[in-house]
């Protein structure tokens, strides 16, 4: 008779966990990132020779400039990547404090949080920062580092 009872206790247990776990609510999908990686060969697209410049959070590069052209990524394919070619005016002081860029429907800027670092030997420098990327409804931030090479 006890043996029963614990018996029917425990397929109660399971049906209540059943219909608890019936009545939550779905799980929401988390919303996609605001942008995607840019790859090495992603970056080989962008023609010329020059300064170099990128965000990069470890070996994750989020954003990259040669010279005035900027390459974000918003999607997979090539209908994610997005190259804009900004005036001199325009692209000096991006990542510098904060100057935003806009490009691929994004408006992005990155902000110094640290102590510069030169390299002379490599003529290049970086410093921790942060980048803040806005699709003008949703905001992202990314902690990184932010680096220039010539």
């Amino acid at each position: 008779m006890r043996a029963g009872r614990m018996a029917i206790r425990a397929a109660l247990a399971v049906a209540a966990g059943l219909c608890v776990m019936a009545a939550a609510p779905a799980a929401r999908a988390p919303a996609p990132r605001l942008l995607l990686p840019v790859s090495d060969a992603d970056s080989m697209l962008v023609g010329g020779s020059g300064c170099e410049s990128a965000f990069a959070q470890e070996v994750t590069s989020w954003t990259f400039m040669r010279n005035t052209s900027f390459m974000l990524r918003t999607g997979p394919g090539r209908a994610g990547l997005h190259q804009c070619t900004f005036t001199d005016a325009q692209a000096e002081g991006f990542g510098e404090g904060g100057k935003a860029l806009s490009c691929g429907g994004r408006r992005v800027s990155v902000r110094r949080v640290g102590r510069v670092t030169s390299h002379a030997e490599a003529d290049s420098s970086d410093y921790p920062a942060v980048l803040t990327v806005t699709d003008g409804r949703r905001t992202e931030t990314i902690r990184g580092s932010y680096g220039t090479a010539c």
